[in-house]
């Protein structure tokens, strides 16, 4: 199978925002964080959705107007490296985060999830790091749209980041 992975090198707001629009609603267990003050090193493995490949997708017409989208999940690894400072807002102490959002401002990342949880990582200089899919997981995601044909061109659109 000649999967689509992606890697993103992050040198700049612009990438890290790529590299999060990825993993917006990608699943990050708090477990398997590590962080590295010392070194100024941060990095989190998420499970996100994988659309980069729509050869690996399948749509089901279901009733008259509803499609189901079946598609592979990826083991992603995001890394940031340049770290000077860095801290968590967990509210919810339940483990496992769904990805949401970044918000950056001058060299700081607030890095917000949907339960309640936020990081903050500020950067020595402008942000630095990479997200890199490590493989295709063997579960598989789906959800439920309506026209399909919409969704299947955005799919065939070019991706704004790196694929190998």
């Amino acid at each position: 199978m000649n999967e689509k992975l992606v890697t993103i090198d992050i040198g700049d707001d612009a990438s890290l925002l790529d590299a999060c629009d990825i993993l917006h609603d990608a699943r990050c267990d708090l477990a398997h964080l590590e962080v590295d003050l010392d070194n100024g090193i941060w990095k989190a493995r998420f499970q996100r959705e994988f659309f980069e490949d729509p050869d690996l997708m399948t749509h089901e017409r279901k009733l008259l107007f509803f499609v189901k989208s079946t598609f592979p999940m990826a083991d992603t690894e995001f890394t940031l490296t340049g770290l000077k400072n860095y801290r968590i807002e967990d509210n919810a102490n339940i483990g496992v985060f769904t990805f949401n959002e970044v918000q950056i401002a001058g060299n700081v990342a607030r890095l917000l999830f949907c339960e309640d949880m936020r990081m903050i990582v500020e950067f020595e200089g402008p942000p630095q790091g990479k997200l890199v899919d490590l493989r295709l997981l063997d579960k598989r995601g789906s959800m439920w749209t309506t026209r399909v044909k919409k969704y299947k061109e955005r799919c065939q659109q070019p991706p704004r980041h790196v694929c190998k």
